[in-house]
């Protein structure tokens, strides 16, 4: 009964992570396309970024259903005896710890972009401007927030 309600409490835990990735990709995709509309970026505004949204959208359905999906891929080694061996190579828990350490290089990226970012405003939909520090603090904590998802459901925390 106890290993059936941690493997239950565990499931919830890539669940809630699953979840918390695809708001994070919706996050992600919506900054993308803002930035894109406006101006901001001309990396974004060039002819050949619009393959880039499609692969985006697609991680933000994949990915999180990736996550939450009970999942390993196995080696079987057979061996002089007749019992064979089986050896988890890759499953759910070391994808999520991949992403949780891609999700701390691109959190060290916004770290970087934080420090030597101005005070350069940009136009929000409603007329009023915010300092892109304010919107880079933002995809900060979603990055952060999603990263601790992870990291909790890969180590069960």
């Amino acid at each position: 009964m106890r290993q059936s309600i941690v493997g239950q409490q565990s499931n919830r835990k890539y669940r809630q992570a699953a979840l918390t990735y695809f708001i994070y990709g919706l996050f992600y995709m919506g900054g993308a396309i803002y930035i894109m509309q406006i101006g901001t970026s001309m990396r974004a505004m060039m002819a050949g970024a619009y393959p880039w949204f499609v692969l985006g959208t697609l991680f933000i359905i994949i990915i999180p259903w990736i996550i939450a999906k009970r999942w390993e891929v196995a080696v079987r080694t057979y061996g002089e005896e007749v019992a064979t061996r089986e050896r988890v190579i890759f499953s759910q828990k070391w994808f999520a710890r991949l992403l949780a350490f891609l999700l701390l290089v691109r959190i060290w990226g916004l770290i970087k972009v934080m420090i030597r970012s101005g005070s350069n405003p940009v136009p929000m939909p409603w007329g009023a401007e915010l300092p892109m520090l304010y919107g880079i603090i933002g995809f900060f904590i979603i990055t952060a927030l999603t990263c601790y998802m992870l990291v909790r459901a890969a180590w069960d925390l």
